[in-house]
């Protein structure tokens, strides 16, 4: 569903719709069918699940190793002992060719850092997903108040789970660039006002108001100065030079 910037503003009146925008907002695409799953509640949902099952959910216990024997898999290394086991499953996410290479299997997948943003809770303010191509960026906000703001994925391979100093300095110098443009334009703007506006003046108990650029304004009251000239002396307007 296309929707246009008036009706947008309706849905989410935090939006900043202004046409000054660094990149003005003209519409959006609607999915009324989409939403937002919190992934941790997710996980817990399954966890609840298995364990209702018969299924043991250990805590805070690492695997640090899969025995074979015999090139078969026979139970996993843990920070608290080893597990034997006929089958083993591996569900680790951006982790799995880490787990998957202690049994000497290459993966074809690469994990790559996902940066993201998270605020202090705050009142809701936001009841969708607001994705930006233009700007790789997207925002929500999470039953708890939380703000997330996330881009795109880090160019390189890593299984941090924090924010590297890498993409807090592109984002700051992203920051400072714009800034430098957004003064840039500032002056760019003030110039071309102070060029365009008009200019009042009194001359010999008169006022003459000039307008057009500085070059058309400067023109302009030459001429109105030869006149002058010309009045008061009797003398032709050329002459005044």
């Amino acid at each position: 569903e296309v929707v246009l910037v008036n009706e947008l503003k309706k849905r989410i009146p935090i939006l900043n719709c202004s046409p000054k925008a660094r990149y003005p907002v003209l519409g959006a695409s609607f999915q009324p069918r989409g939403g937002v799953a919190r992934h941790d509640a997710v996980a817990w949902g399954f966890a609840r699940a298995a364990d209702a099952r018969g299924v043991d959910i250990i805590q805070k216990c690492e695997v640090t190793g899969i025995r074979r024997d015999m090139g078969k898999v026979v139970g996993v290394e843990t920070t608290r002992g080893y597990i034997a086991a006929a089958k083993v499953g591996v569900v680790v996410a951006g982790h799995a060719s880490v787990l998957a290479s202690m049994a000497d299997i290459r993966l074809p997948i690469e994990s790559h850092p996902l940066q993201a943003l998270v605020s202090e809770p705050i009142k809701p303010v936001l009841d969708t997903v607001v994705m930006s191509n233009a700007v790789h960026g997207y925002i929500s906000q999470s039953d708890k108040g939380d703000l997330v703001v996330g881009a795109g994925v880090d160019q390189y391979n890593g299984y941090g789970q924090r924010g590297s100093f890498v993409a807090m300095e592109q984002t700051y110098n992203m920051y400072k660039q714009i800034k430098i443009q957004q003064q840039d334009l500032d002056e760019m703007a003030l110039g071309f006002n102070n060029e365009v506006a008009p200019t009042v003046m009194e001359a010999s108990g008169r006022v003459f108001r000039l307008s057009g650029t500085l070059e058309a304004q400067y023109n302009e009251w030459r001429d109105i100065l030869r006149r002058i000239f010309a009045l008061e002396t009797g003398l032709p307007a050329d002459s005044a030079g």
